[in-house]
């Protein structure tokens, strides 16, 4: 029976703790625009914020648990692995909404016309070809 008693108390605690995250969020998210006339900025800074600090809370808490455990590594490897997964998702939403301009110069003249000249064997006039 104690097995028992240890699981339901563990699910409870699970579904208590999913109701104040859902809770929560739904007050910050809600809570927002006040905030952002509050302080007298935009509501989307505000919005970015909030955001932010829900993607990095989590690797926050498990730093910090590895700080107080003496579990260096884990602490290591979390802020090295978030911040390169972090940076890969952005770079690659930023491409997904504008994509990359190529800074590289046009050619002097089309493609097809490279293509041709290298294929006739004649790369065109040079410095000793008139």
């Amino acid at each position: 029976m104690n097995g028992y008693y240890q699981l339901m108390l563990s699910f409870m605690g699970v579904v208590f703790g999913v109701g104040l995250l859902i809770g929560g969020g739904l007050l910050l998210v809600r809570g927002a625009p006040e905030i952002a006339a509050g302080f007298g900025i935009s509501p989307m800074v505000v919005g970015l914020m909030v955001v932010g600090f829900g993607a990095s809370s989590p690797e926050l808490v498990v730093s910090l648990i590895g700080a107080f455990e003496g579990a260096t590594g884990l602490t290591f490897g979390n802020v090295v692995g978030s911040n390169i997964s972090n940076l890969a998702l952005v770079l690659s939403a930023a491409a997904l909404v504008s994509p990359l301009v190529s800074l590289v110069p046009k050619p002097p003249c089309p493609p097809d016309e490279i293509s041709w000249r290298f294929r006739a064997g004649r790369p065109g006039p040079g410095p000793d070809r008139a």
